[in-house]
């Protein structure tokens, strides 16, 4: 989902569409969907929800299968297209442009995975007081983004797609959404590391000394305290609501 990328560059870059780059970079769907299941439980009280960048799917399959009314929308004519082929609701549409043609209060629930970081501020800032508008009063906002607290992610992968434009702090997120309204945040951490992949811990041998010890003791914290900043979990997502008495 990337709504400022200019033609020429769409041409060149993307003459393929983005659903290529996100098959050889983001993983298979079966990965997403498995990871996606989570918030799954708090929308089941929240019906009739959009998907704003469905890429793929991978969460409007999960709404369907759990009987939640779900429609996306994507900038990518291919992943629409994939989505309609599985029988999902999807749209070829700007999230601005389609927010602008729904009515206020009409939504229970958004759903806005690893989008916010391909957008501008100033799309970024109408985009989350369009979705205020829209919600009903007590609706539900999810956004799931790349995590720059672990520096992994900030510093690596996140340069990997050329369409991202900035890597969100959570406090920064959470600032914008508590300043357009919403309320009862929750952030949480995810995507973990595998443990194959961080700094592997000193071992003690027998007969070291006592000093030798405490070295190894100290070094293992510090290893530990590195292992939390550069492999950290790659995702967090902030949820927030819309309060229930808004209008």
């Amino acid at each position: 989902y990337f709504p400022h990328v200019a033609p020429a560059e769409k041409s060149l870059l993307w003459k393929d569409g983005y659903a290529r780059f996100e098959d050889h970079f983001r993983g298979p769907e079966s990965d997403i969907e498995s990871r996606q299941k989570k918030y799954i439980k708090a929308f089941k009280k929240h019906y009739n929800v959009l998907d704003i960048g469905c890429g793929r799917g991978e969460f409007l399959e999960l709404l369907k299968k759990n009987n939640i009314e779900a429609t996306g929308i994507d900038l990518d004519p291919q992943m629409v297209a994939k989505c309609k082929g599985k029988g999902l609701s999807a749209f070829h549409a700007d999230a601005l442009d389609y927010l602008s043609k729904t009515k206020n209060n009409q939504l229970g629930g958004i759903m806005v995975s690893h989008v916010v970081e391909h957008l501008s501020l100033s799309y970024l800032t109408q985009l989350l007081e369009a979705c205020f508008r829209k919600l009903k009063d007590g609706g539900l906002l999810v956004i799931e983004t790349p995590n720059p607290l672990c520096m992994y992610t900030a510093a690596i992968n996140f340069s990997r797609d050329l369409t991202h434009k900035q890597i969100m702090h959570p406090d920064t997120l959470r600032f914008l959404l508590s300043e357009i309204g919403f309320v009862d945040f929750e952030v949480k951490s995810s995507a973990p590391f595998p443990k194959t992949d961080k700094l592997k811990n000193l071992k003690e041998e027998k007969g070291i000394s006592s000093e030798q010890t405490e070295n190894i003791k100290i070094l293992n914290e510090n290893i530990e305290r590195l292992n939390s900043l550069i492999f950290g979990e790659q995702d967090y997502s902030i949820t927030a609501q819309k309060p229930t008495n808004a209008n």
